[in-house]
C-alpha cells in the first residue's frame, strides 16, 4: 500500500501563532539561561531554571516530531 501525501500551506493566522509560540518559547528560555547564570550555587534555582529548559526542549522537540 502507497502512502497518500498531502501538500498544503498554512494560512496566515496559524503563522501567526507560530511565530508568536516561537518566541513566547524562545524568550522563556532566554530568561531561564539568564536565571541559570545568576543561580550562584543555589540548587533550587538550578534544578527549576534547569527544568525549565529541558520542558522548552522536550515542547518543542515534540511539536517538531509531530508536525504535519
Amino acid at each position: 500500500m502507497k502512502p497518500e501525501i498531502y501538500n498544503a500551506s498554512l494560512d496566515s493566522f496559524t503563522k501567526t501563532m507560530t511565530w508568536f509560540i516561537i518566541i513566547l518559547l524562545a524568550s522563556t528560555g532566554f530568561r531561564s539561561i539568564i536565571g541559570f547564570t545568576k543561580a550562584a550555587g543555589n540548587l533550587t534555582v538550578l534544578f527549576v531554571q534547569g527544568g525549565t529548559l529541558f520542558l522548552l526542549v522536550v515542547i518543542l522537540l515534540g511539536a517538531y516530531l509531530f508536525s504535519p
